[in-house]
This record gives structure tokens, C-alpha cells and sequence, in this order.
């Protein structure tokens, strides 16, 4: 489901759509966003709480692919371009021991070199106050040495929100591969102007369009003749887009194969970075915080509930596609 169609559900579910499609003025386009997003962001805590990768990301040093290809984020990139800054993975450098971490950061999963002759180089988290972590930052630069062709243990600690500290003072240049958790983007729509799509083309041309500098991010779909939030159907597939380049320029996965769209009303959505099976779940959440500006008592059970269900149904099967091997069992025995 996309933005627009998880709007229209949780609506529903609070009885805001009324005949002919007419909503309630009682909470206006904006504010069921904001009910989406903050869905999300609970969503997104219990992931990470069930130590899932579904919320991770590769960045490499080396790496000079921009961030937005593919759907989902997965794979590895150097630099990416958030709507609210850009970010490159940095190397380490000798004698620097702090570091930025990218603008959706969230937790480090793995540290690892990727430069020949530094394999062997590990990566261990330390709390800051840890004496062995202090130890190894007192040590004279004159007593360090390269870690080429060695079995050196780099620690590190978080300082701050995006910072990073690496003990003992890295004397080397050191291309990295960081992979973490991030805060997945606001989820955003956009109706502004029109498309153009070519039969047997992948490219949606937009016109008097601002997807880009206005926070539109892969994954996405694209609701053609969508003029108003409330025009999408629920039980439909749309095109999924593959990368917003430009605040005219997308590109979907796969070619369109119907007849040629020119200057059509339509809806840019996003999609949430959730398996597609629980956005449902994500929509009756929406609803529950709609439901404080009529009832707060009904809100919070709801909430209450719906969070149950998560844990109870939805984290379990998270934390269970993580295995790729047969549990283990007892020897049969009589």
C-alpha cells in the first residue's frame, strides 16, 4: 500500500469518508499524514527491538553510487542525498579519531576495512568510560604504528547523535564498509502538477512538479488521474517507481505498458519501509491517533491494542525470516 491508499484506510476506520467520497473536515490531509508518520516511527521502534535488518543499510567509502537506486535501500553506497542534507562515507585518515555518522542514523550493526592488506583489522564497540577504551587513547602517537598486515582491534564509541569516536588514533588511510540502522524518510505524497507517461516507456515526466526538492523518495507509486488524496482504490496495484531523480524526472520499475498518459492529474506516494503485509496494521495505528481528537480514552486502547497485535504477531515474524538455517533439535530418544 502507498501513502495515499493508507490515508484513505484509516480514515475509513474512523468513519471520516463519507458519500461520494466526501471526508470529514474534522482532521484535514495534513494531519492524517502526520498520524501515518508517527505509525511509522512506532513501527520502526519495534523492528529495531526485534534486532531485525529490515531497517539496515550498507554505506562503503569506495562506493560512488548515488543513494535512490533500487526500492528498498538495500546494497551498498558511498554518498546519499537526503531532502535535508548529503552525506559521504568518510575514510579513515591517520591521526583523526572522529567521525560523522550519515543524517539517518540510527545504530551501528558492523564495521568492517575493505582495503587490501587491512582484513584483518577489527572493529569492537566500547562504552566511553570503559578503562581499556581510555587506556588505548592515552597511548603516545609516537607508539602507534601502521595496522597493514596486522590483527589490530579498532574500538569505537558513539559521541553524540551522529558522532564516532575509533581508539587507538588510526595512523592509516582505511576505505570502510558501514552498515546500520536508519530512520527511514517522512512519508510524502505529492499532487502537485501533472505526468506524462510514453506507452512501452519507463520515464514519468512531471509538469509544474516538485517531487525531489520536496522530499519524495523511492519507494514509491504513481496513481494516475488521482486529483484528490480520497480517489485512490484500496484493492489496486499502482506502478512502483523505481528512483525519483529530479522534480520532474521518475522512473518506473518496469515500462508501461497501457496507452500513453499526457498531462494527467495524478498521485506521487511514498511507501512504507514495512513488509507489505503488515501496512494494514500501520493504517489502523494511524487511525488510533486520529481518534485523540475525538476520544483520547478509545485512542489509547486502541493504541494499546494495536501495539499488542505488533509484538504478538507481526515482531515474532520479523525476527524469524532472519534464519537461513534449521533449528536445532534434541536427539530422538524413548
Amino acid at each position: 500500500m502507498n501513502l495515499l491508499q493508507i490515508i484513505r484506510k484509516a480514515r475509513l476506520n474512523v468513519d471520516a469518508i463519507r458519500t461520494n467520497n466526501v471526508t470529514s473536515a474534522l482532521w484535514g490531509d495534513d494531519e492524517v499524514v502526520d498520524a501515518v508518520n508517527t505509525a511509522m516511527d512506532t513501527a520502526a521502534r519495534i523492528i529495531r527491538l526485534a534486532d531485525s535488518r529490515i531497517l539496515s543499510k550498507t554505506l562503503v567509502s569506495t562506493d560512488g553510487a548515488a543513494y535512490g537506486s533500487g526500492n528498498y535501500g538495500a546494497g551498498s553506497y558511498g554518498s546519499m542525498d537526503l531532502i535535508s542534507e548529503t552525506y559521504n562515507l568518510p575514510s579513515i585518515i591517520p591521526n583523526t579519531t572522529d567521525y560523522i555518522l550519515p543524517p539517518d542514523f540510527v545504530r551501528v550493526v558492523s564495521i568492517r576495512p575493505t582495503d587490501s592488506g587491512f582484513q584483518s583489522l577489527t572493529f569492537r564497540p566500547a562504552a566511553a568510560q570503559d578503562k581499556y577504551f581510555l587506556d588505548q587513547r592515552s597511548i603516545p602517537s609516537s607508539d602507534l604504528s601502521s595496522g597493514i598486515d596486522s590483527n589490530q582491534v579498532f574500538w569505537y564509541t558513539l559521541v553524540g547523535p551522529r558522532g564516532i569516536r575509533f581508539t587507538p588514533t588510526p595512523m592509516d588511510t582505511i576505505d570502510l564498509e558501514l552498515v546500520y540502522d536508519y530512520r527511514p524518510p517522512k512519508l510524502l505524497y505529492s499532487v502537485e502538477g501533472t505526468v506524462s507517461i510514453t506507452s512501452g516507456d519507463s520515464g514519468v515526466t512531471g509538469t509544474g512538479s516538485t517531487w525531489f526538492s520536496s522530499g519524495i523518495r523511492n519507494p514509491a507509486e504513481v496513481v494516475i488521474g488521482a486529483d484528490a488524496v480520497n480517489t485512490v482504490q484500496l484493492g489496486r496495484n499502482y506502478p512502483h517507481i523505481d528512483v525519483v531523480v529530479s522534480d520532474t524526472v521518475a522512473a518506473l520499475t518496469r515500462v508501461w505498458q497501457q496507452a500513453s498518459v499526457v498531462a494527467s492529474p495524478y498521485g506521487l506516494a511514498m511507501v512504507p519501509l514495512l513488509p507489505e503485509e503488515h501496512h494494514a496494521w500501520l493504517a489502523e495505528l494511524a487511525a488510533a491517533t486520529l481518534m485523540k481528537k475525538v476520544n483520547i480514552e478509545v485512542a489509547m486502547k486502541m493504541e494499546q491494542a494495536l501495539e499488542k497485535v505488533y509484538k504478538d504477531t507481526v515482531q515474532p515474524e520479523i525476527t524469524i525470516r532472519q534464519i537461513q538455517e534449521s533449528l536445532p533439535v534434541d536427539p530422538y530418544s524413548l
